[in-house]
């Protein structure tokens, strides 16, 4: 009885186990993955997409000549 219990475990655990085709197959696809992963942050960094490093856009003070070209359009009122 005990060895009969002891053969079932055994069988249990040879089934478990991954066979090397299965382990190879795996790692193949999450290699495949992990480049994909990689050429998609590249080209993000590249195209100006990635989060990090992008400094604010600060406003500026329109210049003189601007505040002219809006006055001769009609669009500010500088008497205000």
């Amino acid at each position: 009885m005990v060895e009969e219990s002891e053969e079932v475990e055994k069988v249990v655990e040879e089934v478990k186990k991954p066979t090397a085709k299965e382990m190879k197959e795996e790692n193949d696809a999450l290699e495949i993955e992990l480049e994909r992963t990689d050429a998609l942050n590249a080209r993000r960094a590249l195209g100006g997409q990635s989060e990090a490093g992008q400094a604010p856009v600060k406003p500026t003070a329109p210049t003189d000549e601007e505040i002219a070209e809006k006055f001769d359009k009609g669009e500010v009122d500088i008497l205000k």
